[in-house]
């Protein structure tokens, strides 16, 4: 009898939505429920891990912003936008 209550609001809830919206929901649902059965399997792990190598560690090209010639340095850590400069602290 709970289900028969709940039918109207599951109704109207999908009544708005495209089509693409409830096609993308489940296949992420069936996506997600698939690589969680595949990750208990026996081996998954390693046959997982050593299929992609992991690439080397690469420098980062210089980025330029269009807008206003705002400064960006990956590298350094240093980012303006909006005259409003930050810089990230440095993972080494």
């Amino acid at each position: 009898m709970e289900f028969l209550r709940t039918l109207p609001i599951l109704f109207w809830s999908l009544y708005y939505l495209k089509p693409s919206m409830v096609y993308w929901r489940i296949h992420r649902t069936v996506k997600r429920g698939l690589i969680s059965i595949a990750n208990k399997l026996p081996g998954a792990k390693a046959w997982f891990s050593a299929s992609g190598a992991v690439p080397p560690h690469t420098v980062l090209p210089p980025v330029s912003s269009r807008y206003y010639c705002e400064e960006i340095d990956l590298e350094r850590g240093v980012f303006t936008f909006l005259n409003d400069r930050v810089e990230f602290p440095l993972d080494d």
